[in-house]
């Protein structure tokens, strides 16, 4: 699966992140929006509430991560599809 997820800081600890991912093989993207909170205390973790807003395959479920040297490490729960993983995102290279 090849996933791409944009997190946005708002104000304060609040965050917002769209989460664009597809099958390997695939052409068209799944779009899930979410909104969460980083830690006041350690504001490389956070947690996001996700909802899906396009597709078939769209889930609902909490991606619960870390953020350290351009890496973000999430793991993921979608209680209503079973849908469980985790993941290590790279930060995309604009020139690619």
């Amino acid at each position: 699966t090849e996933m791409e997820l944009e997190i946005t800081k708002l104000d304060g600890n609040l965050i917002t992140a769209t989460n664009r991912w597809r099958r390997i093989g695939d052409k068209d993207r799944i779009v899930e929006e979410a909104m969460g909170t980083f830690s006041l205390d350690d504001p490389t973790r956070f947690v996001l509430a996700e909802a899906g807003i396009s597709g078939d395959d769209v889930s609902s479920g909490i991606f619960n991560g870390v953020y350290l040297d351009d890496v973000i490490m999430v793991t993921y729960a979608g209680p209503g599809t079973g849908v469980a993983f985790a993941a290590q995102l790279v930060k995309k290279d604009p020139s690619k």
